[in-house]
């Protein structure tokens, strides 16, 4: 398995509320803070859709209640929530790079379980020539150089991004995190409940990125790929697609459904991915492809991550 430069941080999946207006337009008292018997939609834990009503006084909502649908949070659980301006209710905040608890801030990704860490950012450059540059190393967030808007009244200051140069032949650098660990092996988490990633990107240099999620059959922590086949070599062929950052700020959105493997590694025997045991989501740039070519330059920033 590769040795990746990573930092541990801490816990607190921050989960996005929106609530939406609703009821009569009667004006209110100046001492309440709805109409007394007033209800309007709502987005709860998981991102369920539900209601929430008005206090017989007028002094406070209640509880979004989802019913059934809050039951059915999934597999990953909030730790504590937060409301984020202008989130659009179908999509759940993994990380939005602004905490300030440790070098990296705290990753929001959380299975609730108290022997397992929250997960982590990282990132890696190959090691096949000793020309190869990666900045910064240790991985930290960024402090932007100018706050951009994400979501809909959302302001970003923070990010994740590097800089690198890959001289070897298939070499690449990448940065990204892992879902959860343990003390001793990795974790694989079920993010099935959500159809896709949402994230913004840019590059001064309009790099090719590659978004890839490694899981079950493609991590050597799957026990599949390099155990069933000759050489560990056979494994990180992971689910991915490419996507194409340029010097200004864009929304990017990647469905499970479109992600695929390349054929270089072992292949999943389904053939498709199994969003049920991820391990990694990463974002990546290509080295040089053939010998003859000159060492690749990256510098891309990733910022506001969701799932969908």
């Amino acid at each position: 398995m590769r040795a990746l430069s990573c930092v541990l941080v801490s816990a607190g999946f921050l989960l996005g509320l929106n609530t939406c207006g609703g009821g009569g337009s009667a004006l209110k008292a100046q001492n309440q803070n709805c109409v007394p018997g007033e209800t309007r939609a709502c987005v709860g834990p998981g991102a369920c859709q539900g209601a929430q009503a008005c206090s017989d006084d007028g002094s406070v909502w209640s509880a979004c209640n989802c019913g059934a649908a809050a039951a059915d949070a999934g597999a990953i659980s909030p730790a504590d929530s937060a409301v984020e301006t202008g989130l659009a209710p179908n999509l759940v905040l993994i990380d939005d790079m602004e905490g300030t608890t440790a070098p990296n801030g705290p990753i929001l990704i959380s299975l609730g379980a108290a022997d397992l860490f929250p997960g982590y950012w990282g990132a890696y450059r190959s090691a096949g020539n000793i020309a190869n540059t990666l900045v910064p190393d240790p991985f930290s967030y960024s402090v932007l150089p100018a706050p951009h808007e994400t979501q809909n009244g959302v302001i970003s200051t923070h990010a994740a991004h590097i800089t690198c140069s890959i001289a070897d032949l298939y070499g690449f650098c990448e940065e990204g995190f892992w879902f959860a660990a343990n003390a001793t092996e990795a974790v694989p988490v079920d993010i099935s409940k959500y159809s896709g990633i949402v994230f913004w990107g840019m590059s001064s240099l309009g790099n090719r990125v590659k978004v890839h999620i490694a899981n079950i059959d493609t991590s050597p922590s799957g026990g599949k790929c390099g155990h069933t086949d000759a050489a560990v070599d056979q494994c990180w062929d992971s689910f991915s697609t490419y996507v194409t950052f340029t010097n200004t700020w864009q929304r990017f959105e990647v469905k499970f459904s479109d992600l695929y493997q390349e054929g270089w590694g072992y292949a999943a025997p389904s053939r498709t991915f199994d969003a049920t045991t991820a391990y990694t989501i990463f974002f990546q740039v290509n080295g040089p492809q053939n010998a003859a070519a000159p060492p690749i330059s990256a510098d891309f920033w990733v910022d506001d991550v969701y799932f969908e």
